[in-house]
């Protein structure tokens, strides 16, 4: 047995999905959760977890153990949410698989909390919604502020379902705090909270961050930011103050509307504070003072060159080029910049740009010499010294030509010798070699010989004897490459030239094989007598020329032999002496091997005038090769016997009928005709029979064949021929009509006349050639016409119409029209097909419905498949074309019902509710059987049935009910066809037994009072009405008035103490206490 290996099979890793297996999990807010994937493959997978968007949370853990990996999250809030993926790998392949965590949680703090405008006594905010909504939609958002001295929020606003709430009633001088939190249908989520306060008033804040951002000897730059808010109007602009340093007074020292300021005019040395206020219409801002004084005075610093960007201090730069040198420079006060060149000192000029900024301090020069190159010194200098900088530049440059001129030597005609000298300037470098070029001055195009020449002279090869060449030469260093030195034109040749082309060549006989060719010795021999001739010859539709002679032909006639006859050529002659072969001579015009061109046909009269007869003649059998480019037309008048030739130009008469006009009236002529090559004439055609010149009127007279005058029946795809004679003088004029419209000639149908037969010729016809074909003629004396019948047999048309009469949940019925055309035979029976609209293909259903018959049941069709059907009809010659039906989707008439109201919750007790709801709008056209009721608590996502058997009474108690817990129903409505949409879920209810709103508080009393502001406490009520008390609500009214104004909202406000604000001094009022429990109050 043969050796074996045992070698691992490797598998790329492969997950195990069972029927447990989902994508998609759903978890309460502090539940856990565990995501496994058992998976398998050889060498054993690794497997890593990753979050989508984020790390995975501190309390995830990861468990991977014998082909299963787990990923368990316990505590799990909202920002647990997101994508898991599972990443399997190994040497073979790798696999991932992802699941969806959807944790149910409050909703995170809104984003981007901002004030939009604050004015007098209100503050607009707006935000941006949660990134992460804790998996259901936001309701709505809360809105809460408190007074900076105090610790209670307030809510502001109610529930606001925007994102953008405009405060108002606020104190106007008085900072508050704001918070903004989202709501979902788990709760209030976290709140997000701004970190200042903003004052309700209408001048703006002050300025932020006044900044010292420099000084000089007299002057300090102050910069600031914009206040954070602008008191509900445009900033106008900014008042600047300063004052000494120890001083009291502030003075005005500037206005302006940027955000800097220079304060000039100041003394030297001095410190001063300043101050910055901002200013709208309503007034000006508090002001924003500097943190610490300013000391008027210019710092002194040394001035620096920053030469890092320019690697080791070189530029290399190429001759021609723009080369700059930029240095960032520093010094207090600021340098005075100075550029020299060795020891020449630099200016702006045509070429040098000089630049000079703050920080900067920049030389460029354009079109670089290599004179441009050496040591450049930047000197900067202030009150604190002088420093000076050096950077080098190097400028190189491509050489100058070669020196000349090129000599050239050794000339053959397949090579020479050509010498030239160094190039004066050799661009700062070594030369690394030399460029070599000919051109051969006939084509124009240069063409590289050499491009590692060391040396200054080089061989020429391979050039063509008798052409005339170029040659030049270049040197390359390693900065490019020179200009050009050009030789003298030169001719590759012996001392003597080749001889010229042999003139006037001829073809003197042409046959199907052969043709003879004589010509003329060239006008020059090139100073070497001839040696003898070269004859060539070439095919039209080749390239290529073949010489025809094997041996020298020292003669000037040849006969070219081995001619394939019908082949068109063209032959050409050039010379030979010791020099080469010459150039050859201009090539003859095409022939045909071929024999002479025959006579045309006998001519005949197809119509007479009393001056002109009109001839027709057939072509010639052959053409003798050569393409027939006309006639001439000769008479003779009889009984003379001399021949007169009526067009002088054969060119004029290009078909095989000509007109002789000028005759004389009652003379009798013949005709004869000779048919004109491009090379050769043929002999005269037959002489016609004698034609008197008379005019003659004859109606005209149609003569139809034994087979055109019966009925003509063919089957499609056959080609008919209609053919008629029409006979008259003078010669009438033809037109042919189907069923009485004239016939248009169109693609698959040609007429024609030869002599006095007309002919209509149909190809390939079908059933829409059925019909009666009328010739007609006319002419001065008449008309005549004759009717031919045809009748096509050909497959049917197609069905005139198509529908689809009923739809079933399994079969459907269809009805058809007979086609309008059976094709000229009986229809003897329909085709039908279905398909499915997602298939290509068409199946067959039945192809035995008899012709009588329009209609068909189609059976086994797909319930909530949508089809198509197509019909077509069948005569004794195939089958016609299809009509083909919409689109239809099978399924019953009736459907299920639609969704009920959402139910009504009464009776409620701690274990049982009755539900109530009305029938559905919708009875899917069936009568409802009954209904299902469903039940979940409101914090569950699964609906338990309540009823197992449809009930037909629109009421039920549901029973067995959890006390303490809230229940959401929903109704789902029974027909023939099933099950319909669930309703809209019912409101939540609680199961508990009845409860009553709570008795009054006890003891209310006023404990504080400031002149804005009112402090309450009470105690609680003796009846809480069943259930906890869950807020109080406090109400207040000036003692004139009559209505109550609420001052906070109950469930917020659960101590039995409240402060009233927003109080208007010296104003007596009134105040009431309620308690509310979950019933109200």
């Amino acid at each position: 047995p043969e050796p074996v290996q045992a070698v691992d099979r490797l598998t790329p890793p492969q997950v195990d999905i069972d029927a447990t297996f989902k994508q998609t999990h759903i978890i309460k807010a502090g539940g856990s959760i565990c995501l496994g994937i058992h998976f398998r493959g050889k060498p054993i997978p690794s497997s890593t977890w990753v979050k989508e968007e984020g790390d995975l949370s501190g309390m995830s853990e990861i468990t991977t153990v014998d082909g299963y990996s787990s990923l368990s999250i316990e505590n799990c809030s909202r920002y647990d949410t997101g994508k898991y993926t599972v990443n399997l790998e190994n040497s073979s392949g790798s696999k991932a698989v992802t699941f969806v965590v959807k944790v149910m949680d409050t909703p995170g703090p809104p984003q981007a909390v901002a004030f939009k405008e604050v004015s007098r006594g209100s503050v607009t905010l707006v935000w941006k919604p949660p990134v992460n909504d804790g998996g259901a939609r936001i309701h709505h958002y809360i809105v809460e502020r408190r007074e900076a001295s105090r610790r209670t929020w307030q809510e502001s606003g109610g529930k606001c379902t925007q994102c953008i709430l405009k405060i108002q009633d606020l104190l106007e001088g008085v900072p508050y705090f704001f918070r903004v939190s989202a709501e979902n249908h788990h709760g209030l989520g976290e709140a997000f909270e701004l970190t200042e306060p903003v004052i309700a008033t209408a001048e703006p804040s002050s300025p932020k961050r006044l900044d010292i951002l420099d000084t000089t000897d007299s002057s300090v730059l102050l910069g600031w930011l914009k206040p954070e808010h602008d008191g509900g109007s445009r900033i106008q602009g900014y008042v600047i103050e300063a004052r000494p340093k120890g001083g009291d007074k502030w003075v005005v020292v500037g206005n302006t509307k940027n955000l800097t300021f220079a304060v000039e005019k100041l003394n030297k040395g001095d410190e001063y504070d300043f101050r910055v206020k901002a200013k709208n219409e309503a007034g000006y801002s508090l002001p924003k003072k500097t943190l610490v004084p300013a000391l008027v005075k210019e710092p002194h610093i040394e001035p620096a060159a920053d030469l890092s960007e320019i690697p080791n201090q070189l530029i290399t730069c190429r001759s021609g080029s723009t080369f700059t040198i930029d240095v960032p420079i520093s010094g207090r006060p600021a340098p005075k910049v100075s550029w020299k060149l060795e020891e020449m000192r630099l200016k702006n000029s045509d070429r040098v740009t000089i630049k000079v900024t703050k920080d900067r301090a920049s030389i460029s020069v354009k079109d670089a010499m290599r004179g441009d190159g050496g040591k450049y010194y930047l000197t900067l200098e202030n009150v604190t010294g002088t420093k000076t900088f050096t950077v080098e530049v190097n400028v190189t440059g491509r050489p100058s030509p070669p020196s000349g001129p090129i000599e050239i030597s050794s000339i053959t005609s397949e090579s020479c010798v050509v010498n030239w000298q160094p190039p004066e300037d050799d661009g700062g470098t070594d030369i690394t070699n030399y460029i070599v070029e000919k051109c051969d001055i006939s084509q124009g195009d240069w063409i590289t010989v050499s491009i590692s020449c060391t040396k200054t002279s080089f061989r020429m090869t391979k050039l063509t004897a008798g052409k005339e060449y170029w040659f030049r030469v270049r040197a390359e260093n390693k900065s490019g490459i020179s200009e050009p030195l050009y030789s003298e034109k030169m001719i590759a040749r012996y001392p003597f030239d080749p001889p010229s082309e042999p003139r006037n060549l001829q073809i003197n006989k042409i046959n199907k094989d052969f043709v003879i060719l004589s010509w003329e010795r060239p006008s020059s021999d090139g100073g070497s007598p001839i040696t003898g001739f070269c004859i060539e010859k070439k095919e039209r539709n080749s390239l290529l020329w073949v010489k025809a002679n094997e041996s020298v032909v020292k003669a000037t006639q040849y006969t070219c032999t081995g001619l394939i006859e019908g082949l068109e050529y063209t032959f050409r002659v050039s010379a030979y002496n010791m020099a080469g072969q010459g150039k050859p001579c201009k090539q003859t015009d095409f022939i045909t091997a071929r024999t002479a061109v025959d006579p045309p046909g006998k001519p005949e009269a197809m119509d007479v005038t009393k001056n002109s007869v009109s001839l027709v003649w057939s072509r010639p059998k052959h053409d003798g090769g050569s393409k027939l480019i006309g006639y001439h037309v000769e008479y003779s008048k009889l009984p003379e016997d001399k021949w007169t030739c009526c067009n002088a130009n054969c060119m004029n008469i290009r078909t095989e009928s000509y007109v002789v006009e000028g005759l004389e009236e009652g003379q009798r002529y013949q005709f004869r005709v000779i048919a004109k090559t491009a090379i050769n004439a043929s002999l005269p055609s037959e002489v016609s029979d004698p034609i008197a010149v008379i005019a003659e009127n004859v109606p005209p007279r149609v003569e139809l064949g034994v087979n055109m005058k019966s009925l003509i029946v063919v089957k499609a795809g056959d080609n008919v021929f209609l053919d008629a004679e029409v006979h008259g003088k003078p010669l009438p004029k033809v037109s042919w009509k189907r069923d009485g419209a004239p016939l248009v000639i169109a693609e698959g149908m040609k007429a024609m006349q030869k002599k006095h037969v007309h002919l209509l010729e149909l190809y390939s016809v079908t059933r829409k050639e059925t019909g009666d074909y009328t010739i007609l003629a006319e002419n001065l004396s008449g008309s005549k016409y004759a009717t031919i019948k045809v009748k096509v047999l050909d497959k049917p048309g197609p069905p005139a119409s198509i529908k689809i009469a009923k739809v079933f949940a399994d079969h459907v019925k269809i009805r058809w029209e007979p086609p309008l055309a059976d094709g000229g035979s009986e229809i003897t029976n329909y085709i039908i097909e279905k398909r499915e609209t997602s298939r290509a293909n068409w199946a067959l259903v039945t192809a035995n419905i008899h012709g009588h018959n329009t209609d068909c049941s189609v059976e086994k069709l797909i319930e909530g498949h949508e089809y198509q059907f197509r019909v077509s009809a069948e005569n004794q010659y195939g089958v016609g074309d299809a009509i083909m039906t919409d689109a239809v989707t099978v399924k019953n008439p009736y459907d299920v019902p639609g969704p009920c109201e959402p139910p009504v919750i009464t009776n409620i007790t701690k274990d049982s509710m009755t539900v109530s709801w009305k029938a559905p709008a919708n009875d899917g056209k069936a009568p409802i059987l009954g209904y299902l009721v469903e039940k979940r608590e409101a914090t569950e996502l699964a609906w338990a049935k309540v009823n197992r058997r449809p009930v037909i009474d629109r009421t039920i108690k549901a029973a067995q009910l959890t006390e303490g817990s809230e229940y959401e129903f929903r109704v789902i409505a029974l027909n023939k066809a099933g099950l319909g949409k669930p309703s809209d879920p019912s409101n939540a209810a609680l199961a508990v037994d009845p409860v009553y709103p709570p008795g009054p508080p006890a003891f209310p009393k006023v404990v504080d009072s400031t002149k804005h502001s009112i402090s309450l406490s009470w105690t609680k009520p003796a009846y809480d009405g069943g259930c906890e008390i869950i807020g109080y609500l406090v109400e207040c009214k000036r003692a004139d008035a009559e209505e109550w104004t609420k001052c906070n909202v109950p469930k917020k406000l659960q101590a039995t103490k409240f402060v009233v604000t927003s109080l208007m001094e010296n104003t007596e009022y009134q105040f009431r206490v309620t308690a509310v429990n979950k019933i109200g109050y």
